[in-house]
């Protein structure tokens, strides 16, 4: 399959602030068998579906993964995890030093339904803090949460530590949770053919 073009970055209402999105692509994808980043979702790839949709806020996109290659079609900057085999925060600790953005946008590969409006009303509640997360339900939403540059050195010390659980974050840098009682689709993530194929239900 030849994927289509991604058209050129749109301006948007962000630019005043100076945010980049950071997508992590980095895992090893081994409850679903195959990278997800480049699984089909209504004749695109989802790596495809997501890199557009950042470009329309924020002025640049960055994918941690340790297979920058995969990624090169796509324009964006690639970032190679500095702490191998650390999972999302290894992600987290490399696209933040590779930003020259202060907040960043983070978010994982495998979630088909990021909204806008949603990333946009976080981006508005940052104000002074460093680490902005959504809570849906009982369930904080780490991998779709704004980070600064400021997390960086926490980040390096629990990564020191192996203390890899992204909540352990919260406590120890400046941080903010927003409750969502709507948005739940937007969260959603692929981790099993099964969540692949209700996500390609909803699409159609």
């Amino acid at each position: 399959m030849t994927p289509p073009p991604i058209p050129r970055a749109i301006e948007g209402g962000l630019e005043r602030r100076k945010m980049n999105g950071i997508i992590l692509a980095g895992g090893h994808s081994s409850r679903f068998g195959e990278n997800k980043a480049f699984i089909d979702i209504n004749s695109r790839f989802l790596i495809e579906r997501i890199v557009d949709l950042l470009r329309q806020i924020f002025r640049k996109v960055y994918i941690v993964t340790n297979s920058p290659r995969e990624y090169k079609y796509l324009g964006t900057e690639t970032v190679v995890d500095i702490f191998r085999e650390r999972g999302p925060l290894g992600g987290i600790h490399a696209g933040l030093l590779a930003s020259d953005s202060c907040h960043n946008f983070i978010a994982a590969c495998d979630m088909p339904f990021l909204d806008i409006g949603l990333i946009r009303d976080l981006a508005d509640k940052i104000e002074d803090f460093d680490l902005v997360v959504p809570k849906f339900g009982e369930r904080l939403q780490m991998l779709h949460a704004f980070y600064s540059k400021n997390c960086i050195s926490i980040i390096e010390e629990q990564l020191m530590a192996s203390n890899l659980k992204l909540r352990n974050l919260l406590p120890k840098v400046n941080s903010k949770i927003i409750e969502y009682q709507n948005f739940g689709q937007s969260f959603m993530n692929i981790n099993t053919h099964a969540d692949y194929e209700e996500a390609v239900s909803l699409v159609n």
